[in-house]
């Protein structure tokens, strides 16, 4: 699950996301999700969200993106994106190789 606050920048994270997979679906925020856990009844016991870095490269090939469709995401991460999704995404590069950050999150929470 993945922690993004601003709906601008969910929708241009979404658009990131489902260029590179196009069975990826909508992203929703930390507290959107506990609010849905809490409507079914689940109490949030922990919620922990953590960043992981990415390496453009490889993280595109696992879905076979298409040249044209890793120009456009290296495009997105560092010119066609709102900042606030750069900000978000962290890009940055190393040599030759494009990374990027994630922000992942946990949630736990039981019945009862």
């Amino acid at each position: 699950m993945v922690q993004i606050a601003r709906q601008n920048t969910c929708n241009c994270y979404y658009h990131f996301e489902k260029l590179r997979d196009p069975s990826h679906n909508w992203v929703y925020p930390v507290p959107r999700l506990e609010a849905m856990l809490v409507d079914v009844g689940l109490k949030i016991e922990h919620t922990e969200s953590f960043r992981k870095e990415m390496e453009f490269e490889p993280w595109a090939d696992r879905m076979n993106v298409s040249a044209e469709n890793k120009a456009k995401l290296r495009a997105l991460l560092f010119k066609d994106m709102i900042a606030s999704a750069r900000e978000f995404l962290m890009p940055r590069t190393d040599g030759d190789k494009v990374y990027f950050s994630l922000t992942e999150t946990i949630i736990i929470a039981r019945k009862g």
